[in-house]
């Protein structure tokens, strides 16, 4: 049963038309604020039909019929903020635009007006129906309620390994059984187990154990999935295995072969994570050499016994006992206990719903999450248990009811943002940012409170979203933030089903025909694979809001008529991958438009139109080379994030100055644009600019931004031979917390804001040692010494340098020969991890003493560097420190 997002998304928009006051004329603003009224009244019934699931034609007839008002009413808002609302700014002169405006003005209040009266008399049918014939389901309390528990922000779990119960003998009885067992040649085992077992966390914790980093001097992870596409499995692997050139025109012959070129004579170490057919796994594992003087390993996770077929070792993992899953449930469901422990009050209801999942991790930790909203509270935890009981009685354990159960508990608003993950393919980890701002475009995040911005507050949801266990982190910065994150297939399933129902959103891939059964006013349009039919076809519906298109053929193309058929309702656009050398100039007829991903190869130029698209939040445009943009961004008055990831031509400079509302500056170099403008970006966050001269202008403009908090400057791609001298002005940077610097310097200036706590360098060719003046940074959480930013040949951490440091990289110094660490005044007291990467000439590193310093080391990687190093840690010397660092690994790979 469905219809609650729908309802809660046409309140918000009613919300936000009230309170702007358009206009008092005809009596509008009176039944905009009736209609939200009857809407929110139907939204607490809809909350009682979802927790009480029934067959009753009545009930799911008075739903639907619902969920159809609300998506009207949308419908209904969204043209009459595009005609009216938002008409004026797109008008030329204001006293002109708005004498030429009052007749349309008028003539839409008349038309807003008349179909909310059509709307209310739909409502008015409905409850009379209702009436006439009563059902209960509608009427009664819901066993399941979050009981108006408000959003709280936590210490979020993710920060610690605490969600990993039962696996250690697991990982031993792999290991010697499968990996290190002394056979030569290709040896392939396999994990097997049901859904939401734990198989891929099992994986994981086997490719990240020592012994693996020790005897492989290859590794390489990939996901299968379902939705299986050799060729990009096999771009994936060869990034990994460091060939990353431009792979977009390999024919899958050539890509075969250069995955096997890389492996051939190194013994190395692949996990082929969830496959699903036998076919699948043949077409990936051609590209493997099987050389029996090596010993290399294949490690695959199935739901199937029988995939791979070829598989020497099986194992299979069944759910946690009784013990194991009590006490993964207490690590999820009491985060914020300090003791970890379930109150007496509640530990047999705990027991008991424990029991129900059978032991599934996946359905425990979702359970967790659950409860853990509810607090402790007795009452709160009866509830969940009577709507287990309700809804699936004595039947077996059900993976999917258990979700189903999470997903009705969450707020309305936290509905709406996970149903938009709907939206991203099987497995793919998903860019936080790029999320966010799809949301706010969606019109699912609402305007923060005092300074907190919109995409703050999704920041906040998403949290909870991950607090709750609905959502899993892929990659957290060295000072917790999230940057990208991912969904289990069977939550991911899950979002579907129910965007499906509730937002009328149409999935699409290479294995669906048209002939499917779809919504009948798809709203929301998502497409993978070879879909030129499917652009044709589908797009010939007024009702779409968002154009998803991820194409798996770059000579796919959008016909001119699908251009003609897209109106102001869409919000979101996002084109991959299709051959498109020009924009169609219709694009300034999206009125509505409010997100613009272009990931297209071949595209040359953009349109002039482009400045027609007011409303515009975010334009992300990347891949690709020389790209022509019009002078047109300064009429984009409603931009907030603005990407342009690739080398830009401007016939003249870009304008910036009205751009008040932009948040995020990417890609841009200062020979394209305005430079005095930047000043007047008040509320400027994060800028990533390619700078050509006048280095010091650009830091006092950047100086006047106290918002800014995220800056790289790049002025090495500009002119290979560049200097600047001094960076000096760089102190006066005072909101600035994360710096990246690339490009040739003499010298690194005499201070740096005391505020910076990310610190990248690259290519700057320093010659002397940066870290007794970095080491004074009091907030430096982060330091990357990348590619030739010091060509000298030894490094030196002081005593009590880096208090706060907390990941230190250097790589790619390849005339650095020493590294010392002082062994009194205790440096780097909070460092966790290390990495030195392709320092080919390092001969001498701390001695063991000098390494037991760091108390709080987790991760400690070596590689590509001298042989005398690899000696030093396969001998005695080092032994002790090798086998206190959970995560520890040396080898002499290279390239």
């Amino acid at each position: 049963m469905a219809g609650e997002v729908a309802v809660t998304m046409a309140v918000q928009m009613l919300g936000e038309l009230a309170s702007q006051k358009v206009s008092l004329m005809l009596g509008v603003e009176k039944k905009v604020k009736e209609l939200r009224d009857e809407l929110e009244k139907m939204q607490s019934v809809l909350r009682r039909a979802a927790d009480r699931p029934t067959d009753d034609e009545r009930v799911l007839k008075w739903v639907s019929d619902i969920r159809d008002i609300a998506h009207d009413t949308e419908d209904l808002i969204e043209s009459f903020s595009v005609n009216v609302v938002d008409a004026p700014r797109r008008r030329r002169g204001a006293l002109l635009g708005r004498c030429a405006s009052f007749p349309v003005k008028m003539y839409q209040l008349f038309i807003l007006g008349h179909e909310i009266e059509s709307i209310q008399k739909r409502l008015e049918r409905m409850d009379d129906m209702r009436a006439r014939y009563p059902t209960p389901s509608l009427d009664e309390a819901s066993p399941v309620s979050s009981n108006g528990i408000e959003l709280r922000r936590r210490v979020s779990p993710w920060h610690q390994d605490k969600h990993v119960v039962g696996l250690e003998g697991h990982v031993e009885t792999i290991l010697k059984k499968a990996i290190l067992v002394k056979k030569g040649g290709l040896f392939i085992s396999s994990i097997v187990g049901m859904g939401g077992v734990g198989k891929s966390t099992l994986a994981t914790k086997v490719y990240n154990d020592a012994a693996i980093h020790k005897q492989f001097e290859q590794r390489a992870w990939v996901t299968v999935s379902q939705n299986f596409n050799l060729k990009e499995l096999l771009k994936t692997l060869l990034l990994q295995l460091k060939k990353g050139e431009n792979m977009e025109n390999y024919p899958v012959e050539h890509l075969e072969q250069k995955v096997n070129e890389c492996l051939k004579g190194k013994q190395y170490f692949i996990v082929l994570d969830d496959v699903w057919q036998q076919q699948s796994y043949e077409c990936i594992v051609r590209a493997f050499p099987d050389e029996t003087d090596k010993a290399s390993r294949l490690l695959i996770t199935s739901r199937y016994h029988n995939i791979p077929n070829a598989a020497r070792y099986v194992h299979e993992l069944k759910g946690l006992d009784p013990n194991q899953s009590w006490e993964l449930f207490l690590k999820t469901a009491f985060v914020e206990n300090k003791d970890g422990k379930c109150p007496k009050e509640l530990e047999d209801i705990g027991r008991k719903i424990v029991n129900k999942c059978k032991g599934l991790p996946l359905a425990i930790s979702v359970m967790g999450g659950l409860l853990l909203n509810q607090g402790q509270s007795v009452s709160g935890w009866e509830r969940v248990w009577k709507g287990m009981t309700t809804h699936y009685g004595t039947q077996d354990h059900d993976m999917n009811a258990i979700l189903e159960l999470s997903y009705r508990d969450l707020p309305s608003h936290l509905k709406s943002c996970f149903l938009f993950f709907s939206f991203y393919k099987e497995d793919v980890k998903i860019n936080v940012k790029t999320l966010i701002h799809l949301w706010i475009a969606e019109g699912v995040v609402p305007r923060g409170e005092g300074e907190e911005t919109m995409e703050e507050v999704g920041m906040n949801y998403l949290d909870e979203l991950i607090n709750r266990n609905m959502v899993q982190v892929s990659m957290v910065s060295a000072d917790g933030r999230v940057i990208s994150c991912q969904m289990h297939d069977h939550l991911r399933d899950l979002s579907i089903r129910r965007a499906n129902e509730e937002m009328n959103v149409d999935i699409v891939n290479d294995e669906n025909s048209l002939e499917d059964q779809r919504p009948v006013k798809v709203r929301h349009l998502v497409a993978f694979g070879n879909i030129e039919r499917v652009v044709s076809l589908r797009t010939r519906n007024p009702h779409l809001r968002s154009l998803i298109f991820h194409s798996s053929t770059r000579h796919s193309i959008i016909p001119s008529s699908v251009w003609k058929r897209l109106g102001e309702r869409l919000k979101a656009l996002e084109l991959r991958d299709f051959e498109v050398t020009k924009l169609h100039s219709r694009i300034g007829k999206l009125s509505g438009l409010k997100y613009l991903h272009l990931s297209c190869f071949e595209m040359q130029k953009l349109p002039r139109s482009l400045g027609r698209l007011k409303n515009l939040q975010t334009l992300r445009i990347d891949r690709g080379m020389d790209l022509e943009v019009p002078n047109v961004i300064w009429k984009l008055d409603g931009l907030r994030h603005l990407y342009m990831l690739r080398k830009i031509i401007c016939k003249e400079p870009l304008r910036l100055d009205t751009l008040k509302n932009l948040q995020t500056l990417v890609g841009v170099s200062t020979k394209n644009i305005v430079v005095d403008h930047l000043a007047k970006l008040v509320n400027l966050r994060e800028l990533s600019l390619i700078v050509g001269e006048d280095v010091d202008k650009i830091f006092t403009l950047l100086a006047t931004l106290k918002k800014l908090d995220d800056v790289a400057l790049d002025w090495y791609w500009n002119d290979d031979q560049r200097q600047i001298y001094l960076l000096n002005e760089i102190v006066n940077l005072c909101a600035v917390s994360q710096l990246s610097i690339s490009g040739k310097v003499v010298e690194l200036p005499n201070s740096f804001a005391r505020n910076i706590s990310h610190l990248t360098l690259w290519y700057n060719h320093l010659t002397q040692d940066p870290m007794p003046m970095l080491g004074r940074l009091p907030n430096l959480i982060s330091l990357n010494l990348h590619n030739n930013s010091y060509v000298g040949e030894k490094v030196v951490v002081l005593k009590s340098a880096f208090p706060k440091l907390r990941v230190l990289r250097l790589l790619y110094l390849r005339r650095l020969k020493e590294i010392y660490i002082a062994k009194e005044g205790v440096p780097m007291p909070q460092l966790r991890e290390l990495e030195v990467k392709c320092c080919r000439h390092l001969e001498i590193i701390p001695k063991e003493e000098e390494m037991m310093i760091l108390k709080s080391l987790q991760m400690l990687k070596i590689s590509e560097t001298s042989k005398k190093i690899d000696i030093k840690f396969k001998g005695d010397d080092y032994s002790s420190i090798l086998s206190k660092i959970p995560y520890a690994v040396v080898t002499t790979e290279f390239v």
